[in-house]
């Protein structure tokens, strides 16, 4: 695999805080925000895809995790 342009990683960043921002699944992230069929779930869930998403959910979300006043 070749290395990721820097515009290719920020439009996985972006996908991942819009998808935060609304409180998104996992399944909604890859499917619906990045466009992936359903073979891409076990990749991408292997890769930790999952983890964080939901990481991204839990810290952005919660009152008492994060100052909110310091989100992009």
């Amino acid at each position: 695999m070749t290395k990721p342009t820097v515009e290719q990683v920020a439009w996985v960043f972006e996908q991942i805080l819009a998808n935060c921002n609304e409180q998104g699944t996992f399944r909604y992230l890859i499917y619906d925000r990045m466009g992936f069929d359903s073979a891409a779930y076990s990749p991408l869930y292997l890769a930790g895809g999952m983890a964080i998403n939901n990481a991204m959910d839990y810290c952005y979300n919660d009152d008492n995790f994060i100052n909110k006043r310091n989100r992009p």
